[in-house]
């Protein structure tokens, strides 16, 4: 058993195949086994299509670039993946000639039919094409489109005005194959650092084109590469496999560390040689909550974590590895992170932007406040402060380098904000403008457990954000709000920055490391521009009009000194010694409580307060006495994150959806106290009638059960039936509502359903819900049928996620239309009494509930 040092380079690197070089030989043949947790979930798999960090971590290792970062250069350095060898370019830097390794191969897969395929130069000419395509909406199009290659934008163009379907097979001078194994880029400019985005192999891998045709529409779940693994198992937001590639070429470890890197030398000194991959099996589970990921971790559920920050002092008191466990064969390895979380400036904003010394003034303010309170409070100590846009561990980081937009003072910024007119007029505890109209800056976070935390650590402080006295208005956090607000109608934006790791450079494609709403990011990010020869740039593009990190320009050449970085982050990783590796299980999501509590009364009220601009107060302990003895039936919960609303198919958050748990109802339900999980009705009769091979599942409803009272009911007590699960289901396929849960059901297979929404696609029409099909149909009043296009073992489990498969009315949807989401209808225990989006959301017990109980609905949990 030996320890798995380089695990923690691989997580620093954001790398997982780096696991791969971990692992001691094993005497017996067992399967190799490297289990991880993501902390934000994936979106799919096909490198053109994807932008996210842990998509792409994955793709990473399913295709090849022409060009990779070398694993132990520190800053970094770019060698031939499956090119012969560096590429040629000419004096001006506009022309790249690449020449690929001959007998390379793609994994076997179907469409090959049976017959092995080489990677070839059209396969990377296609795929830089596909960037281009407007059918395939390429998250980095606008970023690869600046490198200027020579006629895609023309080919492009001409797609979008002749409104047909992009021209793969004509060629242009940018981009075109010379010979079976040579490519050639022409760029409109010289591009010295063009060879950054030949490396970049986890958007720029090549795929085969019989792979993207013969899975049309559903490329994000079988990518086909030519790297050293292939997924053998994907559950969306839940569970990612990857297993070796046993068509894998031949290729061995190898690495350039520094002659005076003793870490980098150890590394290389065990692995140099050996045959890559070194793993035979990646399981990565998908776990957002800091808490259950170390709580798995200790179960040696995961073989290495980057612990959480709220755990360091549990891990590592006083920067050591805590001594339970080291005794548990636990490894500890501290390294500087490369990422930051840093504010941009709107520059046309009319609060912030401008270069009046008021504007200045402001700026600066909002940076001398916050950069050590969040060091202290969010990060527990494990960050120092950023003093550039250069990260630690690359070209141009200065170790030595101190700028006092990296300082820590709230007095300063006070005097500031009272020097230039930021007071508070009217004592309200809030300052005004100068000319005395509200100073309130609305800003866009990352949608993380990061800004969840800071937020919470905040409020429970009452620290002054963001500068004494500015009242804030995020956006962020609350998908509907990020999503509808432009980028160019906020004042900053509040985002993390986190460059590949391990001396891989931030992609200049790539906006940002972590998560954030697509409207709350820039269209471009900072990029730092990297010249070949490694000596560091001294110019960085910004988003258009927005101010940056200190000491940089943006193309105009206007001097911008304030929105100072805010931390470089310490990152605290622990790895486990662990005997030869076996196959495990999967971490399990937490399982929550649907309905009700078990009391000795009913519960009468429910409310919940989300966001962190209302803090409960507990009551004093005499008042609390009283409210047992009388009795009361409220139930008191606090959300740390905002809902988004109550429409089950719109729902994409947590929170919303436990809400709408109580509120509608499913078919079946899960017994709350059975170990394993047990389905058991719930508006059903009985279990669903399993039959043709799990392909057909016939539900019966219990009659006499009836929705909340509602104005669409026009007065009259309305029942439950069948046909109310069809409507719910097919709600799903509609185009115009572009449910987000849509895969759950489409994965299921029900026949006609994916059909009769690629007709109203097709017919531009709306979506028709009258049309009968097979998948789904009401046989009479209170019987509904669902058949599958494969069997399904498991479907039934979809009809016991209340929120996902409770019944709707058709009348309430089409009274509340695009309101639907405040005005929730449902059969369940609860009722919608109040909501003060992302504030406070009181539930109501159903009025019906206790006839309901009495018709055998009882004992629900």
């Amino acid at each position: 058993m030996k320890v798995l040092h380089s695990l923690v380079a691989a997580l620093a690197a954001g790398v997982v195949a780096l696991a791969a070089h971990a692992q001691a030989p094993s005497a017996a043949p067992v399967q190799k086994v490297f289990r991880y947790s993501f902390p934000a979930a994936e979106t799919g798999f096909d490198p053109a299509r994807i932008n996210d960090l842990y998509s792409r971590v994955v793709t990473s290792h399913i295709f090849d670039g022409l060009y990779q970062f070398d694993p132990l250069t520190r800053p970094f350095l770019v060698r031939p993946n499956v090119a012969e060898g560096m590429p040629q370019h000419s004096d001006d830097y506009r022309t790249w000639t690449v020449r690929i390794k001959p007998g390379i191969h793609f994994a076997d897969d179907p469409v090959f039919k049976g017959k092995k395929r080489e990677l070839v130069a059209q396969d990377f000419v296609y795929s830089y094409k596909r960037f281009f395509d407007p059918e395939t909406k390429s998250p980095i199009y606008s970023g690869l489109a600046e490198q200027g290659m020579l006629g895609l934008d023309e080919l492009r163009e001409k797609a979008l005005k002749e409104k047909k379907p992009f021209d793969y097979d004509t060629e242009v001078e940018g981009l075109r194959a010379i010979d079976r194994y040579t490519i050639q880029f022409k760029l409109k400019e010289p591009r010295p650092r063009f060879i950054y985005t030949l490396a970049a192999g986890d958007l720029f891998g090549a795929v085969a084109r019989e792979v993207i045709e013969g899975y049309a529409g559903k490329t994000m779940e079988h990518p086909v590469g030519t790297g050293p693994f292939r997924l053998a198992q994907w559950r969306r937001s839940s569970q990612i496999v990857l297993e070796r590639n046993p068509g894998f070429r031949e290729l061995t470890y190898d690495a350039q560390p520094a002659a005076d890197d003793a870490e980098g030398q150890a590394i290389l000194a065990k692995l140099k040689g050996r045959r890559l991959p070194m793993i035979d099996r990646v399981e990565i589970s998908i776990i957002e909550v800091q808490q259950p990921r170390w709580l798995a971790f200790l179960n040696e559920q995961f073989d290495l974590l980057a612990v959480p920050s709220e755990f360091i002092a549990m891990a590592a008191p006083n920067g050591k590895l805590a001594p339970n466990l080291a005794k548990r064969g636990v490894g500890l390895h501290r390294v500087v992170n490369p990422d930051r979380t840093l504010f941009y400036f709107n520059m046309e904003d009319p609060l912030v932007g401008g270069v009046e010394p008021a504007k200045v003034a402001l700026r600066r303010a909002i940076s001398l406040t916050n950069t050590g309170r969040e060091i202290t409070s969010v990060w527990r100590g494990q960050a120092i402060p950023a003093q550039s846009v250069v990260a630690p561990g690359t070209w141009g980081y200065d170790a030595a380098y101190k700028t006092e937009n990296s300082d820590y003072d709230p007095a300063r910024a006070k005097a500031l904000l009272d020097l230039y007119g930021y007071v508070d007029r009217d004592g309200d505890g809030w300052r005004e403008q100068p000319d005395g109209s509200p100073l309130t800056l609305r800003y866009a976070s990352q949608p993380d457990e990061f800004t969840r935390l800071r937020r919470a650590v905040e409020e429970e402080h009452g620290c002054d954000r963001p500068a004494p006295g500015v009242r804030e208005g995020p956006v962020a956090g609350a998908a509907e709000e990020g999503a509808r607000r432009p980028a160019d109608d906020l004042a900053a934006w509040l985002l993390g920055r986190q460059p590949r790791r391990a001396g891989r450079p931030g992609h200049p494609l790539r906006p940002g490391g972590g998560r954030a709403e697509p409207a709350a990011l820039p269209q471009r990010a900072l990029r730092p521009d990297l010249p070949p020869d490694g000596r560091p740039a001294r110019r960085a593009r910004a988003p258009r009009a927005a101010a940056r990190e200190p000491g940089h320009r943006d193309r105009a050449g206007a001097d911008e000194i304030q929105g100072a970085p805010r931390a470089d982050r310490p990152h605290a990783a622990v790895d486990r010694r662990l005997p030869p590796p076996a196959l495990r299980q999967p971490v399990l999501a937490v399982h929550r409580h649907r309905h009700g509590a078990p009391a000795a009364a009913p519960l009468r009220r429910c409310s919940a307060a989300s966001g962190s601009a209302h803090r409960p107060r507990a009551p004093a302990a005499p008042a609390l006495a009283q409210l047992r003895t009388a009795h009361d039936n409220t139930l008191r919960v606090a959300f740390r994150v905002a809902e988004t609303g109550f429409d089950p198919v719109a729902i994409g958050d947590e929170n919303s959806n436990r809400v709408a748990a109580c509120i509608f109802e499913s078919p079946l339900t899960y017994d709350h106290l059975a170990r394993p999980v047990k389905l058991r009705p719930l508006t059903a009769e009985a279990l669903p009638l399993i039959e043709d091979d799990f392909r057909s599942f016939t539900f019966r409803i219990k009659p006499g059960i009836f929705f909340a009272d509602d104005p669409a009911f026009g007065g009259k007590p309305r029942e439950l039936v069948a046909q109310d699960y069809v409507y719910a289901v097919k709600r799903y396929y509609d185009p115009r509502i572009n449910s987000e849960l849509l895969y759950l059901w489409e994965n299921a297979g029900l026949i006609g359903l994916t059909e009769l929404r690629e007709q109203a696609l097709k017919t531009k029409r709306p979506f028709d819900y009258d049309r009968e099909v097979e998948g789904i149909r009401a046989l009479d009043r209170y019987t509904f049928r669902v058949r599958l296009s494969r069997p399904g073992p498991r479907f039934t489990y979809l009809f016991a996620q209340t929120g996902l498969a409770g019944a709707l009315a058709r009348e309430v949807v089409e009274r509340y239309g695009a309101d639907i989401a405040a005005h929730p209808v449902g059969t369940g225990p609860f009722m919608l009494g109040a909501w003060r989006r992302g504030s406070r959301i009181e539930l109501l017990r159903h009025p019906a509930l206790p006839r309901a109980l009495l018709r055998g609905r009882a004992g629900r949990g």
